[in-house]
């Protein structure tokens, strides 16, 4: 090679030599940049990150005071959650409503009632929350709740019996500052049933619930209605998925709205092997009075009266209840069966409602001599004596007082005769 191929070589390699580092100086500046805008990027979605984060939390305390934690996560990790529609599964569907709190409220100041529910309901809420029930409904001092959705899991009939359990036994606590209040105590009845059930969202795209709905559902609701204060009633198909935990107090006939056929109800008195949950027997006995009390009754069909008026006397007292004797001018008795519910009121010649009393004080066409309304539901008839045992479901606190005294006299004077 001579020597001008030679430098020419020389100088094409340092030109290629010199485009190489170029190349390379090229390389870093792109690095550099690339590394700040991964920097960038990475702080961006930190800022991105944290401010969903900051947002879900955000909706969680918002929406956890009307859903509970477990749908409102649904609802956030799955946005197709959010669809209108449901889907069919099988739910324990519990339904607890105040005895009579509708005619209690309505003498009670606008602030006791908001009052009283909160302290309720709070005690309610900690219980269910407890059992990991998920509260659907919430209306007033009604409460609707279930187990099985949206989540399902072995337990949810199990569940949902000793949370109903549970529940009645938190009543103890309400009442007790109830008590400090010099409020009138609640009482407070349970229905539970299992079944299939639509589950899901329900509404439009503005308003939307998620609730479950089906004949199981309504069936839960009718089993409440026929539950008299302190006691939990569920149906057969809950009992065959926790027989070997419950303790069955007694078997109930009912015929619910709807239905043609009678369907039988168990009350449950606790869950088995466990003291802490078994409810208190509270003992009926009857004592008669000497001079009977004049009543007159209609019956009730939900919400609605019958219409027609009928007399009656109660000749027995206890503690919750009373034996009531059945007459009527025309010798037609009033269609009463157990579990019909009564709206009644008493007539009384005296309005300081002293129990020494006579009949002859009575006129029953003066107002003066009528109690307020007391609504009763009846649990036991003997159709030879003509007469019905009745339970008050709810009772103002002049008629309570009433009775109380006359009860507590009864049992004076017979400690007397003894």
């Amino acid at each position: 090679m001579s020597e001008l191929e030679s430098t020419q070589s020389r100088d094409h390699l340092l030109q290629e030599i010199s485009a190489l580092r170029q190349q390379v100086a090229d390389l870093k500046i792109v690095q550099t940049d690339l590394e700040l805008l991964q920097e960038v990027t990475t702080e961006h979605s930190d800022d991105v990150l944290a401010e969903l984060e900051h947002k879900n939390q955000l909706i969680r305390k918002i929406f956890g005071r009307y859903l509970t934690d477990e749908v409102v996560t649904t609802l956030l990790d799955s946005p197709a959650a959010l669809k209108l529609g449901g889907e069919r599964c099988m739910v324990s569907i519990l339904v607890a409503d105040l005895r009579g709190f509708t005619a209690l409220s309505e003498y009670l100041s606008a602030e006791d009632v908001i009052k009283v529910l909160n302290w309720y309901l709070g005690h309610m809420t900690d219980v269910i929350t407890r059992y990991d029930g998920i509260i659907n409904d919430l209306t007033g001092d009604g409460l609707m709740v279930l187990f099985g959705a949206p989540t399902v899991r072995n337990d949810d009939a199990q569940r949902a019996v000793t949370c109903a359990i549970a529940m009645q036994l938190a009543m103890d606590t309400v009442n007790l500052k109830l008590d400090e209040w010099g409020l009138p105590r609640l009482q407070m009845g349970i229905g539970i049933n299992t079944g299939e059930a639509v589950v899901g969202n329900i509404g439009s795209e503005k308003h939307t619930k998620y609730s479950a709905i089906g004949k199981q559902v309504n069936l839960a609701y009718r089993i409440e209605s026929y539950t008299v204060g302190g006691q939990v009633l569920i149906s057969g198909q809950t009992l065959e998925l926790v027989k070997p935990l419950v303790i069955v107090d007694e078997r109930i006939q009912i015929i619910p709205k709807g239905l043609s056929q009678p369907i039988t109800v168990f009350s449950l008195k606790g869950i088995r092997d466990d003291d802490a949950l078994v409810l208190p027997h509270e003992e009926q006995l009857l004592r008669r009075l000497p001079v009977p009390v004049f009543v007159q009754f209609v019956l009730l069909d939900g919400k609605q009266m019958s219409g027609k008026v009928w007399p009656g006397q109660i000749i027995k007292l206890s503690s919750r209840g009373a034996e009531l004797s059945l007459q009527s001018s025309d010798n037609r008795m009033p269609p009463l069966v157990p579990m019909s519910d009564l709206k009644l009121n008493l007539f009384l010649g005296d309005r300081a409602y002293s129990p020494e009393i006579a009949l002859a004080n009575v006129d029953l066409a003066n107002p003066q001599h009528r109690s307020d309304d007391i609504y009763a539901k009846v649990l036991h008839k003997d159709e030879l004596s003509h007469t019905v045992f009745i339970y008050f479901t709810t009772i103002r606190p002049a008629e309570a007082d009433y009775l109380k005294k006359r009860y507590e006299a009864l049992g004076r004077d017979q400690q007397k005769v003894n």
